[in-house]
């Protein structure tokens, strides 16, 4: 029996011992995944002394990258990783956002410069939660001891509760540095990390070159080595060269391509946006220009773009405006092409103003500031523009009121001509000489226009003065003549049939001539009544009938000359 169960046990020991192996490696497996942080986690920031352990671990991390590796392309992630982190650790909502992660790290190394030399308190004395949570009414601001260096808790946004580097501290971190890089570092402390930041290039730049300078290459007047002085002048140089060589050669091309020159001249100002933000990659990651120096390039070179990114804007939504003449669903005549084109405009002029509020904000000009300066700037341009301002409104009621579209003759403030273009601040017109008319689309819009193209058929109102002793029977058959010459006529519109009538008027007889043009073609129509002009004096020389002067000045002009009335 015993002999039996022998095997038995020995068998179900072995299970337990599997078993027992297998959940001890499970929790080992699931303790070791805990402590390990998510790689997306943000650091622990919810005391100052949970801070203050996350930043030096961060730095440790930095400091062995630059230490061992330099700035390398294979770990340009991992450090531009790091920077992103350090910035969590400091208030830098007063800090222009285009500068901000160069000032967020540069903040990080001075504090780090300045930690590894200072004494801290014991680690027990610096408030962690539990402490901060025992003391009535919490506590929302600490200062190392003997240091003017302060934490500080925020209150308010997406990381409220975290505890940071205050502002103060932020920027007084160079100046803490000055007066403590004198002392020496503490045991386990990384030692060189200013001067590694400051003086170790970037990828792009061989670490050998910069190593084999000469030392007075690595003297640093004004915060910058020697050769960081001399890489960022060429730096310049080369982006101002390259603007200048793209401008000439668009230039150049711009005439050779004929209207394409006009498409073709946009890409220079995409090219001033590009060159001025890739000299700011350049001298902020290759070769490292730091502090105020390259806050004031950063600037100036953000401003160039800026305004490059709004010429870009406006220039490309007028290319679109003058490319949507070309295409098939929209006719030149009409004035539906017109008001897309301003429709067009418009908000090209809408995106550059978008763009100059974002741009000014992202170079951290307040937004108050901005919508001040554009509200006293828009009151000074309205003042002094009004005109244009009228003429603006006036050309959008015309292009929505439409009363006339391109090619249309019409008659306004005395002027008759046909219509050429519609533009933003006048209308042109051009008459019958062949000169141009500009009218204000303050005043097109505003007085009484006449269009001539619209109407079915044109129309002639003759009345001729005749002496009261004139005989009648000559009366009678230039009648007959003139109705004859009208029979049937060129352009003959039966709405308008033709009408010769005989009345009497201020002590003269009166002969009424009315009669219709079809089609409304002003050309034709003037060379018509040319020919019935020649006829009527014909036949009034054959009856022997002269006009009455009975209306006319001691001088000798016409008081009430003959009427040409179109309607």
């Amino acid at each position: 029996m015993a002999k039996i169960r022998t095997p038995t046990i020995r068998s179900t020991s072995r299970i337990a011992v599997i078993i027992l192996v297998t959940i001890v490696g499970v929790h080992s497996l699931c303790a070791l995944a805990q402590s390990q942080p998510h790689p997306l986690a943000p650091p622990d920031l919810s005391s100052p002394r949970a801070t203050l352990t996350n930043f030096l671990k961060l730095m440790d991390t930095a400091y062995h990258y630059w230490k061992s590796e330099g700035r390398t392309y294979e770990n340009r992630g991992q450090r531009a990783a790091i920077g992103r982190l350090a910035q969590r650790f400091c208030d830098l909502n007063d800090i222009a956002p285009s500068v901000r992660n160069n000032v967020g790290r540069e903040t990080a190394v001075f504090m780090k410069e300045v930690l590894d030399r200072i004494e801290l308190p014991p680690w027990e004395e610096i408030p962690d939660e539990a402490m901060i949570a025992a003391k009535p009414g919490g506590l929302n601001r600490w200062t190392i001891p003997h240091t003017e260096i302060t934490l500080i808790r925020l209150k308010d946004g997406l990381r409220e509760g975290q505890w940071v580097f205050n502002s103060e501290t932020d920027e007084r971190a160079p100046e803490f540095y000055e007066q403590v890089k004198q002392l020496p570092y503490k045991p386990g402390a990384s030692e060189g990390l200013y001067q590694l930041f400051v003086s170790e290039p970037g990828w792009m730049i061989p670490h050998s070159w910069i190593r084999a300078l000469p030392a007075w290459m690595q003297v640093r007047p004004g915060g910058q080595a020697v050769w960081q002085w001399c890489a960022l002048v060429l730096t310049l140089v080369v982006t101002a060269a390259l603007m200048v060589l793209i401008f000439r050669i668009m230039g150049r091309w711009s005439r050779n391509q004929g209207g394409a020159g006009y498409y073709l001249a946009v890409v220079f100002p995409i090219f001033a946006m590009i060159l001025p933000q890739t000299a700011t990659d350049f001298l902020s990651d290759q070769v490292f220009i730091t502090g105020k120096l390259f806050a004031g390039l950063d600037f100036a070179l953000d401003l160039v773009s800026l305004g490059a990114l709004v010429a870009v804007i406006l220039g490309v939504t007028n290319r679109l405006a003058t490319a949507l003449m070309a295409l098939p669903w929209f006719k030149p005549r009409q004035l539906n092409a017109h008001l897309a084109q301003l429709i067009i405009r418009a908000m090209g002029v809408a995106g550059a103003l978008i763009a100059v509020f974002e741009g000014g904000r992202y170079l951290g000009v307040p937004l108050t500031t901005l919508v001040a300066g554009v509200s006293v700037s828009g009151l000074t341009v309205a003042l002094a523009a009004q005109d244009t301002l009228k003429n603006l409104f006036g050309s959008l009621m015309i292009l929505l009121d439409r009363p006339f579209q391109m090619g249309d003759l019409i008659r306004i403030k005395g002027h008759e001509g046909t219509v050429e273009s519609v533009g933003l601040r006048s209308t042109r017109i051009r008459d019958a000489s062949g000169h141009v008319v500009s009218i204000s689309n303050e005043e097109v819009a505003r007085l009484d226009s006449e269009n001539v193209s619209s109407q079915s058929h044109l129309r002639r109102h003759e009345v001729l003065r005749l002496p009261a002793d004139t005989p009648p029977e000559r009366i009678r058959r230039f009648v007959e003549f003139v109705r004859g010459i009208l029979e049937n006529h060129e352009g003959f519109d039966p709405k308008v049939p033709p009408s010769v009538q005989i009345g009497f008027c201020d002590d003269v007889v009166t002969i009424t001539i009315t009669y219709g043009y079809h089609p409304p073609n002003s050309a034709a129509f003037a060379a018509f009544n040319e020919k019935i002009t020649l006829r009527i004096l014909e036949g009034m020389v054959q009856e022997d009938i002269r006009f009455s002067r009975v209306g006319f000045s001691v001088n000798g002009e016409r008081a009430s000359p003959v009427q040409l009335i179109p309607k």
